[in-house]
């Protein structure tokens, strides 16, 4: 359900057949994007780099329920039309993944992430959505994994 141009919400099923939201909330200005940056852990993939900052395993539900997000295409991504193009391509990746969670009943373990598309591609009509949701879906579950991992919950998504 898209509530404004800025964020945008998920029904998440809890296990105890609640329903929560999951809000969706963009980055702005250079200062947010700056602290995950310099906070967030990286992970990559050829194409995709995420940097995520995960939510801490003590905080509340309330807080788990907002992520916020960002992309961005490097500025030697020449012309500007292919730049806006991946990161629509992007945006629309991270909003599908996000609703798969969210209709698996699961909440991801992301507070902050940015989203950086790496590759450059010589046209814009060749970037295509299948070709970027799987990349991104791969270097998401590699963060999720890390942080599985590292918080000891075995849960696999």
């Amino acid at each position: 359900m898209l509530l404004s141009e800025h964020c945008v919400e998920f029904f998440v099923c809890s296990n105890s057949g609640s329903t929560d939201l999951m809000r969706l909330h963009p980055l702005k200005g250079y200062n947010a994007f700056g602290h995950v940056f310099e906070a967030g852990r990286r992970f990559a993939n050829g194409s995709v780099t995420a940097l995520v900052v995960f939510h801490d395993p003590d905080s509340t539900q309330a807080e788990q329920q907002i992520l916020r997000f960002g992309v961005t295409a490097r500025k030697r991504t020449r012309p500007a039309v292919l730049r806006n193009r991946i990161k629509r391509l992007l945006r629309e990746s991270l909003r599908q993944i996000i609703e798969e969670y969210s209709q698996a009943g699961k909440v991801p373990p992301f507070r902050e992430l940015v989203l950086v598309w790496n590759a450059i591609p010589r046209k814009s009509s060749l970037l295509r959505l299948r070709m970027v949701l799987p990349a991104v879906r791969d270097t998401l579950d590699r963060a999720t994994r890390h942080y599985r991992k590292e918080h000891g919950d075995d849960n696999p998504l």
